[in-house]
């Protein structure tokens, strides 16, 4: 089972300048690479199933070593990234074409990326290194800069790690995401048993026992509704793209993260304690409604 620990990083403005350039890179790559699809989709859309040669991510990685002889300056970034980019590009195309089989008409094709936009660099089990609570990441930038951050000792993963990704959030904060295996104990059935129903105002719960256990839920959405809706329409009164639309809509963003780390909490805690208070090695939850 993998798990992915989210920690923040503070690069200096010269790191930030050189990050902005591989990502550019990347960007580039993904564009392109998205624009051959199209163009290939186009001229073979017409022809019946037998005869359409549709381009995938194999054919698209190949061309990589031309695409770094011809323009040297994708050479900047590590062999690695660039792989992941076509492979990320590959599998938002095979999740559009899965959602459009099955139905789902509003399911929309990859789009380009702006300039705006930062592209994730994700270095898929090499191109970093992790020693004393420092990671170094691999590049060859012409400034040189060394892309090296700190990291807390205690929350990084002791584990086989998998991936590390530099990403950009909406509020301009940099982080990276460290994805790691890890093997959980294997299954015993002990015979006990306990079932759960998740409710909206509570969860409650019985066991073969007949004992019977309930938490009533902390209403992070409801808290933050009303406070939301009154930012929204401030921001929905201003012209848009204005200062002051661009200040209420920062502001709606910093609350409805704030949202909804306190509900990921909120679920952490309830697993947590659902887990704690039973000695049961079977937990079954009844059936989740969308309404």
């Amino acid at each position: 089972m993998n798990l992915t620990q989210k920690l923040p990083i503070f690069p200096t403005d010269s790191q930030v300048k050189v990050l902005w350039d591989l990502s550019e890179k990347c960007r580039l790559i993904y564009n392109f690479a998205l624009a051959e699809r199209i163009e290939n989709w186009k001229k073979n859309k017409k022809k019946p199933k037998i005869e359409r040669k549709f381009i995938n991510y194999t054919h698209q990685q190949n061309q990589l070593p031309v695409i770094k002889e011809k323009y040297p300056e994708y050479k900047w970034v590590y062999s690695k990234v660039l792989q992941m980019i076509l492979k990320k590009l590959d599998a938002n195309y095979k999740s559009f074409t899965a959602l459009w089989k099955n139905g789902d008409k509003k399911a929309r094709s990859p789009r380009f990326k702006s300039k705006k936009y930062f592209t994730t660099l994700s270095y898929n089990q090499s191109g970093f290194i992790i020693e004393n609570s420092t990671i170094n990441f691999s590049h060859k930038h012409p400034s040189k800069e060394v892309l090296s951050f700190g990291l807390p000792k205690e929350l990084i993963p002791k584990e086989t790690i998998k991936q590390v990704e530099i990403f950009l959030d909406s509020l301009k904060r940099w982080f990276i995401s460290i994805t790691y295996e890890i093997f959980p104990p294997k299954y015993k059935d002990n015979g006990l048993y306990q079932a759960l129903d998740l409710g909206i105002s509570q969860t409650a719960g019985v066991n073969l026992h007949g004992k019977f256990i309930s938490f009533r839920h902390r209403r992070a959405d409801l808290y933050w509704k009303k406070k939301l809706e009154q930012v929204q329409s401030k921001r929905d009164h201003c012209k848009k793209k204005s200062k002051k639309w661009h200040w209420y809509n920062s502001k709606l963003i910093k609350m409805k993260r704030k949202q909804t780390t306190q509900l990921k909490d909120y679920q952490h805690w309830l697993s947590k304690q659902v887990v704690e208070n039973t000695k049961a090695n079977t937990i079954i939850i009844g059936k989740l409604s969308v309404k």
